[in-house]
């Protein structure tokens, strides 16, 4: 058909007639901005007068719930991470860091080997969001898996993460890697974000074992309570527990005010 001659009813009879045919909402949507993408491109060519799809809503999207990591799950990764590798000694001690302190993935990438303090069981987090530095807790579950993967290294880098190759892991490479781990659990459809997963799950677990807010707040690098108040409440929901003490719009504004 050409551009010229296409109108907004026609972008409209297209969209159904994909949505008929099985498409799901979000393929829906993306077709249309890819549409939205082309004529916009065209009336920067001076090929057609008006952008047809410009007019047609784009399709919602159902909010699919983000998940918190059932312990069960959690050894199932374990599981897909054995001690005689190297990546598995590496991806061991990743889940467990993530699973001990909530960092980001970011984060997680970025550390190296001089941010581990040993004595004081802490973790030097340099690279935070907003480039502020703070200090979080090394776990002890995580130090025996951490001294494992160290067993193995042969390098002189300073990145505390490598590959197989003695190479730095990127933060790409550590997205990539926990997703192939978490297909081999077999855990495709029941984790969304293999990585900030752990991030939720941490925070609310911190918050049910009767942590003051004010230090998950300085463990986690956050200002305000906003998002540890999204995840206790998530939660909460998800465990079919009372929200009731949890309703307005800072819930836990009166714990951090003393």
């Amino acid at each position: 058909m050409d551009p010229r001659e296409v109108h907004t009813a026609h972008v409209v009879e297209h969209l159904a007639e994909m949505k008929d045919r099985g498409l799901a909402p979000r393929s829906l949507r993306s077709r249309r901005q890819a549409i939205l993408t082309f004529f916009n491109w065209a009336l920067g060519e001076s090929l057609v007068k008006n952008n047809p799809a410009l007019r047609v809503r784009p399709t919602k999207v159902p909010k699919r719930p983000k998940g918190f990591l059932d312990p069960g799950d959690f050894q199932k990764l374990l599981a897909q991470c054995p001690r005689s590798t190297i990546a598995g000694a590496r991806r061991r001690a990743m889940l467990w860091l993530f699973a001990g302190t909530g960092m980001r993935r970011q984060e997680l990438a970025l550390l190296e080997l001089s941010d581990l303090n040993w004595d004081l069981g802490q973790i030097r987090i340099v690279h935070g969001k907003g480039q502020k530095q703070r200090t979080a807790p090394f776990p002890k579950a995580a130090q025996e898996p951490m001294l494992k993967y160290l067993a193995f290294r042969k390098d002189d880098l300073p990145n505390l993460w490598v590959t197989e190759e003695f190479r730095p892991l990127s933060y790409d490479g550590i997205g990539h890697d926990l997703a192939r781990l978490r297909d081999r659990a077999g855990l495709t459809g029941q984790i969304q974000d293999i990585c900030h997963i752990f991030r939720r799950t941490a925070a609310a677990n911190a918050e049910e074992a009767g942590m003051s807010p004010s230090h998950i707040l300085a463990g986690f690098g956050w200002e305000s309570p906003t998002m540890l108040n999204h995840y206790v409440t998530a939660k909460r929901l998800e465990q079919g527990k009372a929200v009731e003490s949890f309703a307005g719009k800072d819930p836990l504004g009166k714990w951090l005010n003393g």
